[in-house]
């Protein structure tokens, strides 16, 4: 069991890794000093707005997160600071702002993607059909262990 671990751990490294070089070479000094948390703000701003350009609330974010809406719209100035994150007029209730990732950021998670995108195929092309298929049946059934034995894993601050 241990070697599974420390399989998922060295790819885990790998793209975290991958993920820092892409940021800092992008943003530069705004690239370093990024703390966990802010990390963790980044992340569910882009998994919450994939499919709404409008973005999500400031009170929808902290409830995600699990943390008070006032931390969450600390940890937004900041991020809006660096050009990571957009506050937007909420179109339904102009009181209200909305956050979003920042066109910077987002092409940079898109270059991302298409980069891990390349790199899983250059490594897929290594393994046999077989070979493959076992790698992505054991992923998907860690995943949907994980999220089943730890249900809010990817919701709240942890």
């Amino acid at each position: 069991m241990s070697l599974l671990w420390i399989t998922m751990l060295d790819l885990t490294d790998y793209l975290q890794f991958k993920a820092s070089e892409a940021f800092v070479a992008e943003f530069g000094d705004c690239g370093q000093n990024f703390t966990v948390a802010q990390k963790r703000i980044v992340r569910t701003v882009d998994r919450l707005t994939r499919d709404r350009q409008d973005g999500i609330s400031l009170r929808e974010l902290a409830g995600t997160l699990g943390i008070t809406p006032g931390a969450a719209s600390t940890s937004v100035d900041l991020l809006v600071k660096r050009d990571l994150l957009d506050r937007h007029v909420n179109p339904d209730d102009r009181r209200a702002v909305n956050i979003t990732l920042s066109a910077r950021l987002r092409r940079l998670c898109e270059k991302l993607i298409d980069g891990f995108d390349d790199d899983f195929a250059e490594i897929a092309g290594q393994l046999s059909k077989r070979e493959l298929a076992a790698c992505l049946k054991t992923c998907g059934l860690v995943s949907e262990k994980i999220n089943r034995t730890m249900p809010n894993f990817n919701e709240k601050e942890g």
